[in-house]
């Protein structure tokens, strides 16, 4: 409309330096951007897209556009830098699953414990193998890894002036029960 031709369609003030939306570029960051995409990355999607054909002011005055290239600069390093975390986030969670995916794939060793004694005979037993002792044989999962035996006390240790009772068969570490010390073979020698 005629009314508003000497106005800026942003601010409303009559413009001395006016400048057209639609036909101007400017140079943002080296390179050029004409102000209709500016306004256009600017304005807020509840209000209606800029027409070259509708009835309001087709220009802009010159601080108007100094404030529009700040706010389209701003908005294109927010928009930059949202990219970048993303990508980072993206990479910590495959990173955290590349993780987790190792620790599971890792052969999960299945570990029988066979007591020797009466009812089962063991390869390990030697002729030196004190009868007060059960003997643990670990036969892990994969058939190429070797077979360890461990010794393991059945019958309470004397006890020291600490009060512990029993005592690791493959450290010198003493227990107050049965129960601590096989806790203690399972996270401390990885006997299952």
């Amino acid at each position: 409309m005629e009314i508003f031709e000497s106005c800026c369609r942003t601010c409303g003030s009559e413009c001395l330096e006016a400048h057209s939306i639609f036909e101007e570029e400017v140079t943002v960051r080296d390179k050029k951007v004409t102000l209709l995409e500016i306004l256009t990355a600017c304005l807020p999607a509840s209000l209606s897209s800029l027409e070259e054909d509708d009835d309001y002011p087709k220009q802009i005055c010159r601080i108007c556009i100094k404030k529009v290239i700040l706010a389209y600069e701003f908005h294109n390093t927010w928009i930059t830098a949202h990219a970048e975390f993303n990508v980072a986030l993206k990479f910590e969670q495959r990173r955290k699953r590349s993780l987790a995916t190792k620790t599971q794939a890792k052969a999960k060793i299945e570990y029988t414990l066979y007591p020797s004694g009466e009812t089962i005979e063991d390869a390990h037993r030697t002729d030196d193998t004190p009868s007060n002792t059960v003997i643990f044989k670990i036969e892990p999962g994969n058939a190429s890894s070797q077979d360890v035996a461990y010794v393991l006390p059945t019958e309470p240790v004397p006890s020291t002036e600490d009060g512990a009772n029993f005592k690791c068969g493959m450290c010198e570490e003493r227990f107050h029960t049965t129960k601590a010390c096989r806790f203690h073979c399972r996270f401390v020698h990885g006997v299952q």
